[in-house]
């Protein structure tokens, strides 16, 4: 490691990893030397974030040079500040939009168990209709006529039934 445990990433300039894994930006403004943190241990997003920086830079120097406004270090590392938030937060919502379309839909839950059945309802209720079925060897089945039929009043809101048999 370098001076203050700084060391220089070869082949991107201007990038820095520190000893604690983080990598840095370092650029001058006013010919001033300072030190940005790139809030990542990745050297995949340290560096975007150092073009973005570098960019930031050049856009900044345009217009100083075009308005003659002085910029501040403190202005400078407040916008980039901003700059890298709004990255990060654009990154973290990326990865939400990506953990919610992996999700399976209402539609695939609704069929997720082998042999579910999806009971529609009407006006508040469902009906529910049990066919009774005979066999000799367990294979084949015949229905013996017989029925057996239920109504249930659904409560409000979203509620969720199975229904098991008595041992």
């Amino acid at each position: 490691m370098g001076k203050n445990g700084f060391k220089a990433v070869k082949g991107v300039s201007g990038l820095y990893h520190r000893d604690n894994g983080m990598y840095y930006a370092r650029f001058s403004v006013g010919g001033k030397k300072t030190w940005q943190s790139l809030r990542t241990k990745l050297k995949s997003v340290a560096e975007p974030r150092l073009a973005e920086i570098k960019k930031e830079l050049r856009e900044i120097e345009v217009d100083k040079d075009s308005d003659s406004s002085d910029v501040t270090m403190g202005d400078l590392i407040k916008k980039i500040e901003e700059d890298l938030r709004i990255s990060e937060l654009e990154a973290e919502l990326e990865a939400v939009k990506l953990e919610l379309e992996s999700r399976p839909t209402i539609e695939q839950l609704q069929d997720a168990r082998n042999g579910s059945i999806v009971i529609d309802s009407e006006n508040g209720a469902a009906a529910i209709t049990l066919n009774i079925e005979e066999s000799e060897d367990l294979k084949t089945w015949q229905k013996t006529g017989e029925k057996l039929t239920k109504t249930i009043q659904l409560k409000d809101g979203k509620k969720f039934y199975r229904f098991a048999l008595d041992k």
